[in-house]
């Protein structure tokens, strides 16, 4: 009986003992709980130390730290796996999936709204409009902006490469580019300048080119159109130094041959134009102008011939003067005189005189119309003489008329 009864205490022992190791404890519903600390100041609050939560039920994910609402659903939940295939993750999510997910893994990955991200940071939006932050799987070494969806946007920043925007993903156009060498393009993938405008652009202000060479700034215009001597490329140069300080437009041939200088305006206010000019309008003021030559000393000068229709000469000093009664007629022997010393009329330049001063042409139309009013006068003046002497030949022819009547045998002779 006494054998019975040790048996049974020791038994009873066993089952305390089995109970207190298995047993869960349990806190009443109010007051706060401290470990390390008398006065708690939450429902747990563990001080001068550190709390560790560790779970080893199962394989598959499993959270360590959950933080729920009133109705149970996970408003913050902190997972750790290190038996599926993405590795060791810590997970930060909602119920109905994950928000954020931070790779453990010797890439050290983050992101936010995916579960694998490739990227340092990876950030995906929901929704068929989604994008997300990160390194495109073609471009590792950059940050991807954009979506995967088959109608996106993107702005792909990548390192060696630059900055991309595109529309429709890898196969739609490029909305703008930087490259790696600094050039920037608009509506282009592939810029060859530092700024390249695959369209129209527009400006509200200033359009600003410096550069600090004899050739200096230039706006260049081309046509691929004209090929062979056409002139497919215009530049508009602000030039100095041999070329002269001078606007000057250059063309260049399709050929590749250089056209040279076409129209220079230079600083002083002269323009020298190289071929044919043609004028629509009623005026050209301000300065010399040359044709033909680029030495121009008066208003216009030109090396060449002149068909017109009609030249309209203003010109003062007008002779009318020589029909005045005052005017002293030079004498015919006079002007025979001048004749035979000089070879050509009172007044009128040489021939050697035109050929090295040229022709006015008001000038010498006026010493011409006095050279014929001068002649008028002449005229009128041996006009007089002749009708006085054919007035004296009649009385004389009258006067032997008379002597023949009186004196019938006359002879005539």
């Amino acid at each position: 009986m006494k054998k019975k009864a040790r048996l049974y205490c020791f038994l009873l022992i066993l089952i305390l003992h089995s109970t207190s190791v298995f047993s869960q404890n349990t806190f009443p519903t109010s007051g706060n709980v401290g470990i390390g600390t008398n006065s708690p100041l939450a429902k747990l609050h563990v001080a001068n130390g550190e709390l560790l939560l560790q779970n080893t039920e199962g394989t598959a994910a499993y959270p360590i730290l959950w933080l729920k609402n009133i109705t149970g659903d996970r408003r913050l939940r902190f997972d750790y796996n290190s038996m599926l295939a993405e590795g060791d993750h810590m997970y930060i999510g909602s119920r109905n999936g994950y928000n954020i997910i931070i790779n453990n893994e010797s890439a050290g990955n983050v992101g936010i709204g995916t579960a694998s991200p490739f990227a340092k940071l990876q950030a995906d939006l929901i929704g068929t409009n989604s994008g997300y932050v990160g390194g495109f799987t073609t471009d590792q070494n950059g940050i991807f902006i954009g979506s995967t969806s088959s109608n996106p946007s993107d702005i792909l920043l990548r390192v060696n490469y630059g900055l991309t925007g595109r529309q429709n993903g890898s196969g739609g156009n490029t909305a703008f580019s930087v490259q790696g060498n600094g050039n920037v393009g608009i509506g282009t993938a592939s810029p060859g300048y530092k700024l390249t405008v695959a369209g129209d652009a527009y400006t509200s202000g200033q359009l600003i080119t410096e550069m600090n060479s004899p050739e200096g700034g230039a706006v260049t215009l081309i046509n691929n159109s004209k090929t062979g001597q056409g002139a497919n490329c215009w530049k508009l140069y602000n030039m100095t130094g041999t070329y002269g300080d001078a606007l000057c437009f250059w063309k260049y041939h399709a050929n590749g041959t250089n056209g040279g200088p076409q129209l220079q305006l230079f600083d002083n206010g002269t323009s020298h134009f190289n071929g044919d000019l043609t004028l629509s309008g009623n005026q050209v003021n301000y300065g010399n102008m040359s044709i033909g030559t680029t030495a121009s000393q008066k208003n216009l000068s030109v090396n060449g011939n002149i068909t017109t229709r009609k030249i309209k000469v203003t010109q003062i000093g007008w002779p009318d003067y020589v029909f005045d009664s005052s005017y002293q007629l030079p004498s015919l022997s006079h002007v025979e005189t001048f004749i035979k010393e000089n070879k050509h009329l009172p007044e009128v330049p040489s021939a050697a005189e035109v050929k090295k001063e040229g022709l006015d042409l008001g000038e010498n139309q006026a010493i011409l119309l006095k050279k014929i009013e001068e002649l008028t006068l002449y005229i009128i003046g041996q006009n007089k003489q002749i009708s006085q002497q054919n007035k004296k030949i009649e009385s004389m022819e009258k006067q032997i008329a008379a002597l023949q009547a009186n004196h019938p045998g006359t002879d005539n002779h």
